[in-house]
């Protein structure tokens, strides 16, 4: 999964940040950051974003399309392409737009081995931080939903609603 170089980066990115005291409630997240893979990820996230809009948030999006090598014309959501990683993490000029922002939750959809998109959920400014579970990550989410590979991001988006009663 992890290498111990990246486990090690993750350990000095992800302890410099306060961990939640309270309890997790939906209606007081209004800014919420959402990392997903593109393309196999697409339509569902463009569903979840617009009911997250139906509900007044705030959504700002990350994809990583790993298999292009350069970002398309579109400027939403921001991608990370193959030339904006080097040794898999993610470049920082790169990233600058996404994580100036201040967030109340960051949603990672990503699968539990993207490492750019775990190093880009560890570095972002929010108090409140979601992702997929798995052992080995558990020291940098506050939440996690524990979603079998072949149900896929639908399986994960019907869990945090459920969880969040949204």
């Amino acid at each position: 999964m992890l290498t111990l170089f990246q486990k090690l980066v993750l350990y000095f990115v992800h302890n410099n940040r306060k961990k939640p005291e309270q309890q997790l409630d939906f209606s007081k997240f209004s800014r919420i950051g959402i990392l997903y893979q593109k393309p196999e990820q697409e339509a569902a996230v463009l569903s979840f974003v617009e009911k997250l809009k139906l509900l007044k948030k705030e959504t700002s999006l990350l994809a990583l399309d790993e298999g292009s090598k350069a970002a398309e014309a579109v400027k939403l959501p921001q991608v990370l392409t193959q030339k904006d990683l080097l040794f898999s993490f993610p470049k920082n000029a790169s990233l600058q737009p996404f994580l100036s922002r201040s967030f109340d939750l960051i949603i990672n959809l990503g699968k539990d081995n993207c490492f750019p998109l775990l190093y880009v959920a560890a570095t972002a400014d929010a108090p409140v931080k979601v992702g997929p579970y798995h052992p080995e990550l558990m020291p940098y989410y506050d939440l996690m939903f524990d979603v079998k590979p072949q149900d896929g991001i639908a399986a994960f988006i019907a869990q945090f609603n459920q969880f969040f009663k949204c």
